[in-house]
């Protein structure tokens, strides 16, 4: 690709996803590597045709020795071109334990962040205060490459249709100009005019998963298989994103269709049972997201609501942000927690001071709010087990109905162990067809843990149907535990009071 083929590549782009306005300000985020620098040159270029104005704002994370290098250089390029500059220096692995995520996590959260900082201190040294006189984009320098291997990475990981769309060439106001040039294809720009960058080494360890995908299997698809593997993922990517689209119109209106105007939050179960299969898994996870937020939504999720759907008479499942799903008859409501009641057995009520030494005790929840409950594949390796009292982990297969919470009841019983199995009528479980499960009275278990007598009938017990999979602190159900056999993880803990 030539440099007219570029430039016009990129006038393209800009025009194709209508990324920018007459009068638009645009700040670019320069990091000094080869991509953002083009990004740079071909933006300021353009600036007069476009009739916009450009910026520029780079972020020292200090995680590297060459941050200062690359700081400085991009202070030197953006004097030359004489494009305004705004530089932060931030401490991305600190910030990334305040945040409890990854450090490059916290280090792309806290990049946007200033981006927006720098368009506000702009508008208000232009304009003397932050009204929104001007309408900012922030242009990052993604390309073809950066979207295929965001495919592949998803795609391995497993997702969502949303989840092979890529890299969006427009976000909100964040705009890709780049987004359809190849890496090659900006490095040889570069070249052209005999202009330099920076080179961060951290891209060539392949410890990452996405640098194992840049450096390694994306070039030998484009080498074994076709010299065009990038540009073509990064095609299908888009097909896809519009594809998704089209879904998510066609969702809410399911949604609509769906929702009972007679109730709060609810829907008749016979309307989405009636619906396609695909659209229906969709619809159910519009449904949990709005509620629960989607960070913490899986498939597994979707697949339980989908299952409480098919039960007879009324039943509840709990999800995560402290939602339940209670479906009776041909009615789903997705209410809080607080909005309903929690029914527990157990005897009356004790001293407040008596309840207020309890609570204190992460060892005696008394609500199922008490619990973290998360499901994941297993690794397989037992050494992944967590030693922690506070979290337990089961494995997720061998749950036959709904994970509930309750408190004790009369002639509960927990599976401590196997012994091998001498008749044909034995307890067992798939895996483990020699051998029987012992069990000991609940109560017995409780004392043998030296659970104070208070506790021990508000006590929140995870269960499934009748069977216990935990006494916190201690027991743990036999024909939950993690086995050679296990698929699926699901974890519980016992949040901090």
């Amino acid at each position: 690709m030539n440099h007219q083929d570029l430039k016009e590549e990129v006038r393209n782009t800009l025009r194709e996803f209508h990324m920018v306005s007459r009068g638009d300000r645009i700040v670019a985020g320069v990091s000094g590597g080869a991509d953002s620098v083009c990004l740079l040159l071909l933006m300021q270029e353009l600036a007069k045709e476009l009739s916009v104005r450009i910026y520029a704002v780079h972020v020292n994370h200090g995680l590297r020795k060459t941050a200062g290098r690359d700081e400085w250089f991009t202070e030197e390029l953006c004097s030359r071109l004489e494009i305004p500059l705004r530089i932060y220096r931030i401490d991305a692995a600190e910030e990334a334990k305040r945040r409890r995520i990854g450090v490059e996590e916290a280090g792309r959260e806290l990049r946007y962040e200033l981006f927006g900082r720098a368009c506000r201190e702009w508008e208000q040294e232009e304009t003397g205060s932050g009204a929104g006189s001007f309408c900012w984009k922030i242009a990052v320098a993604h390309h073809c490459e950066d979207s295929a291997e965001t495919v592949l990475m998803n795609l391995c990981r497993g997702t969502s249709l949303k989840g092979l769309s890529g890299i969006r060439p427009v976000n909100g106001d964040i705009i890709r100009p780049l987004i359809r040039c190849s890496r090659a294809g900006i490095e040889e720009e570069l070249r052209r005019r005999g202009q330099s960058w920076c080179t961060d080494e951290s891209n060539e360890d392949l410890a990452y998963t996405r640098n194992l995908i840049r450096n390694r299997i994306l070039p030998e698809l484009c080498e074994g298989v076709n010299a065009r593997a990038s540009e073509h993922i990064c095609r299908t990517a888009e097909d896809l994103a519009a594809s998704d689209a089209f879904l998510e119109e066609l969702t809410a209106k399911s949604r609509k269709e769906c929702r009972n105007p007679d109730g709060k939050e609810c829907y008749l179960t016979s309307k989405l049972l009636g619906l396609p299969p695909y659209l229906r898994k969709r619809t159910l996870y519009l449904l949990l997201s709005e509620s629960c937020g989607q960070k913490d939504l899986t498939s597994e999720h979707v697949a339980l609501l989908e299952k409480l759907l098919g039960t007879e008479g009324s039943h509840s499942v709990d999800f995560p942000g402290g939602i339940r799903a209670e479906k009776s008859y041909d009615e789903l409501r997705l209410i809080r927690h607080s909005e309903g009641k929690t029914e527990l057995t157990g005897t009356g009520g004790k001293a407040a001071a008596d309840r207020a030494e309890r609570t204190k005790n992460r060892l005696c929840p008394e609500s199922e709010e008490a619990y973290l409950v998360r499901v994941f594949p297993y690794s397989g390796n037992p050494a992944d087990i967590p030693a922690d009292p506070y979290t337990k982990w089961f494995d997720y297969d061998r749950i036959s109905s709904f994970l509930t919470f309750r408190t004790r009841r009369e002639g509960d019983s927990i599976a401590i162990g196997f012994r091998r199995r001498n008749t044909d009528t034995a307890e067992t479980i798939p895996g483990r067809e020699e051998q029987k499960l012992c069990r000991k009275k609940l109560t017995r278990v409780m004392i043998d843990q030296k659970i104070p007598a208070a506790w021990r009938d508000r006590m929140v017990l995870p269960t499934d149907g009748d069977r216990i999979l935990w006494v916190p602190g201690g027991q743990i159900g036999a024909d939950f535990r993690i086995c050679s056999e296990t698929k699926k993880i699901l974890e519980l803990s016992l949040k901090e009071q």
